[in-house]
């Protein structure tokens, strides 16, 4: 009786992660929808001397790396801020994309990645293979893709992109199971069980986390089967 009330407490707190991570997501959508139908993305990515959308990247860095730096510090509500932040810039940056790739190809790709992100997520939560094992042959495929991305700002590297887009999906597929188990993991651990803002700041990690997994694996889609206009 007490495992099973464990496991369902824990997938309680799995749904709350699962819960903020689709608002997240959500609130990115209807920001990109509203810049792109208003016209707000191109006045703020021509602001700064043109430099808007850079800057809007860097931003988008500098939150993950704050969010990660001072999660411990940092109350429950500033972590809710810090995500919202986040998605709604993400969003902002996202309203490109119509402009690149049909808005079918575009709808095609969120199946492909809800699909595949959901697989994982069910994979990461019920097996019993230790996935941590995994962790240094992804984050080196990680540090390839932003090498990449970095050079492709300087030079051509369309040959291989195709290559790049594959291996940026199979990455972010693994990570997805990974960070997932690895969520899991942190609840059954987590030693300030009756803490509830710290349960309700880990809860906003994991839904970054789990965001920036479905985000990514959804660019790289996208990249394969978007039809450009």
């Amino acid at each position: 009786m007490s495992e099973f009330l464990e496991e369902r407490s824990l997938s309680d707190k799995l749904r709350q992660v699962y819960s903020y991570m689709t608002l997240g997501l959500l609130l990115s959508v209807l920001t990109a929808y509203y810049c792109f139908t208003s016209n707000l993305w191109y006045s703020i990515a021509t602001s700064f001397a043109g430099y808007g959308s850079f800057i809007m990247l860097f931003l988008q860095l500098g939150l993950v790396f704050y969010f990660s730096s001072r999660f411990t510090k940092m109350s429950f509500m500033s972590c809710i801020v810090v995500f919202i932040s986040y998605c709604i810039i993400t969003g902002i940056n996202f309203a490109i994309l119509p402009m690149v790739y049909s808005v079918g190809s575009i709808f095609l790709a969120l199946a492909f990645t809800g699909g595949l992100f959901g697989i994982m997520s069910i994979i990461g939560y019920t097996t019993n293979v230790d996935l941590s094992k995994l962790k240094n042959i992804l984050y080196i495929g990680l540090l390839v893709l932003i090498g990449e991305a970095i050079l492709g700002m300087f030079l051509d590297l369309s040959a291989t992109q195709m290559l790049f887009n594959f291996l940026g999906v199979v990455i972010f597929v693994g990570l997805t199971a990974y960070d997932t188990q690895k969520i899991k993991n942190w609840y059954q651990s987590y030693e300030f069980q009756n803490n509830h803002e710290a349960m309700g700041k880990l809860a906003i990690m994991g839904a970054l986390t789990l965001y920036l997994d479905f985000v990514n694996m959804f660019l790289y889609i996208l990249r394969i089967v978007g039809r450009r206009n």
